[in-house]
C-alpha cells in the first residue's frame, strides 16, 4: 500500500487491460492491475457481481503487517483494445471497504486476537476514481477514510499522458489534505519514534533536539517553492508534534505544470525514488501550505 495514489493511478492507466464491460474473465485479468503497483500477488479468482469485480476476505502480510480488507470492488471501462496496444482506460474505479491494518507474528493464536481487536472499531473505506480523455488523467477522487476524525484526501489532473513516453506527461494540479485526530499517533509515531529515539539518552532532550531541527531545515525551505505563509503552516505543525490535530493541505501551484519526469527517477514510474532536494524536485512551482489546528490546544 506504498506510493498508492501514484502507483496506483500510473498502473491502471497506462497498463491495465481495457474492457468495456467487466466479466468474470476480465475481472481476473485486471486483478493483476491493481496488484502489481503495489507488489502484490494474490492467488484467489474474483467474481463479477451486475459488472463489478469483487473480491472478499482477503489477507495480505507484508513483513510484519496484515492487511485485512472485509471487500475490494473495481470496474475498469475503456477502449476495446487489444492489452498489447496499451490503450489508456477511460476511467478506473476502485472501492474497498472494512480495511484494517494489524501485526503480523506468526503465531495463529495471537495474531488472530489482534484482528479481533482491530474490530472492535470501524474499518478503513477507500475510494478512487480516475477518468482519462485524449491524454488527460484526471484523479478525480482518492479518499481514504479512517475511523474517527482522520482521512487522507488527493486530487490531480495530468495532461500529454503516452504510453510511448509515460513520464513526458505534466502534472497541472495536485492536491492534498490529512486530517488527524489520532491517526499521526497510530500510523506513524511508533515506527518513527523507534528509529529516532535512543533509550541511552533523555527523551524530551531527544525530541526537542529533533523539532529544533526540523523547525531549522523549514526555516530554510527556498521562498520560490514555499511562501512564507507555507512555512509557517509546516512550522506550527511541528510545535505541536508529536500530536498534530487538525487538517493538513498542501496544493500545487505550477503555472506550466509540473513535468512527471522531474519528479520520478531516471528508472520509470514504477519503483522509481524521487529526488529528495526540493529546489530541483519543485523547480517551476509553488507549494502551498495550510495548516488548520481543531482540537490541538
Amino acid at each position: 500500500m506504498k506510493h498508492l495514489a501514484t502507483a496506483a493511478l500510473t498502473g491502471l492507466l497506462l497498463s491495465a487491460p481495457v474492457h468495456a464491460q467487466m466479466t468474470p474473465a476480465s475481472c481476473a485479468a485486471s486483478l493483476g492491475a491493481l496488484t502489481a503497483p503495489l507488489g502484490l500477488t494474490l492467488t484467489v479468482l474474483p467474481e463479477e457481481e451486475d459488472g463489478t469485480c469483487v473480491l472478499r476476505d482477503l489477507s495480505i502480510e507484508e513483513g510484519r503487517i496484515r492487511y485485512i480488507v472485509d471487500e475490494l470492488r473495481w470496474r475498469l471501462d475503456g477502449m476495446a483494445a487489444l492489452l498489447a496496444s496499451g490503450a489508456l482506460l477511460d476511467r478506473a474505479e476502485i472501492s474497498a471497504r472494512g480495511v484494517y491494518i494489524v501485526g503480523a507474528t506468526g503465531m495463529p493464536s495471537f495474531d488472530y486476537l489482534l484482528e479481533a481487536q482491530a474490530r472492535a472499531g470501524e474499518g478503513i473505506a477507500v475510494d478512487f476514481l480516475a477518468t482519462q480523455a485524449a491524454g488527460e488523467v484526471v484523479l478525480d477522487r482518492f479518499d481514504v477514510d479512517f475511523p474517527g476524525e482522520n482521512a487522507v484526501s488527493v486530487r490531480m489532473r495530468m495532461e500529454g499522458v503516452s504510453v510511448a513516453d509515460p513520464e513526458a506527461a505534466l502534472i497541472r494540479a495536485f492536491e492534498i489534505a490529512v486530517t488527524s485526530h489520532g491517526l499521526f499517533e497510530t500510523y506513524a509515531l511508533m515506527p518513527l519514534g523507534q528509529m529516532l529515539l535512543s533509550d541511552s539518552e533523555l527523551i524530551e532532550p531527544q525530541v526537542e533536539g529533533y523539532r529544533n531541527a526540523a523547525l531549522s531545515a523549514v526555516e530554510g525551505l527556498p521562498e520560490a517553492i514555499f511562501p512564507a505563509t507555507s512555512r509557517a503552516a509546516l512550522a506550527a505543525l511541528l510545535q505541536d508534534m508529536p500530536n498534530p490535530a487538525g487538517t493538513l493541505s498542501v496544493e500545487l501551484d505550477a503555472p506550466d505544470g509540473l513535468p512527471l519526469r522531474q519528479v520520478s527517477a531516471v528508472t520509470g514510474p514504477f519503483g522509481a525514488r524521487p529526488v529528495t532536494d526540493p529546489a530541483t524536485l519543485f523547480a517551476g512551482a509553488r507549494l502551498i501550505v495550510s495548516y488548520d489546528r481543531t482540537g490541538g490546544e
